[in-house]
């Protein structure tokens, strides 16, 4: 059986019905790590040596978060600049995580059809919507050697 990590990034979890339910869910299911990163770092020192270690030991990896302002909250992007490092993650000594999947669960609270509705053109549809705050996340995947978990699009939009 798949060893699942769950990198999970939301800094107002009590706000979020959808995300409480999930976390509640997913830290029941056998196989799955489910590694709150603001539960464990409300500080915002990252442990790297154990981030590297719960990546190395899983083949699964997603990353759940909160779809905020076309991003990622604030640690997601910490926790990639410090966790992945040069010959570790990628480079000539490294790629550690070479040959696992990823994907990615990101949510919108209002939904992406009423920000569509609300007169913002910069996305035509749900997908596009998704895949602007994935394609700097896929191009690191990529970079480190992971392998999306599906063909086509690695990110699903939750309301």
């Amino acid at each position: 059986m798949a060893k699942v990590l769950i990198q999970f990034a939301h800094p107002t979890l009590s706000k979020s019905n959808v995300q409480k339910t999930l976390e509640k869910y997913a830290r029941t299911v056998r196989g799955v790590t489910f590694n709150d990163l603001y539960e464990h770092y409300p500080d915002l020192f990252i442990d790297i040596k154990r981030e590297q270690q719960l990546l190395a030991k899983h083949d699964i990896i997603v990353f759940q978060h909160p779809f905020y302002w076309y991003s990622s909250p604030p640690i997601l992007k910490q926790w990639q600049d410090l966790v992945l490092e040069y010959n570790w993650a990628y480079g000539p000594k490294g790629y550690a995580l070479k040959g696992k999947k990823c994907s990615m669960l990101c949510h919108a609270g209002v939904g992406a059809k009423p920000i569509l509705q609300q007169g913002i053109t910069v996305f035509r549809s749900a997908n596009t919507f998704c895949l602007s705050t994935k394609r700097p996340i896929c191009a690191g995947w990529t970079i480190c050697r992971l392998s999306p978990c599906t063909k086509h699009t690695p990110s699903k939009i939750i309301h």
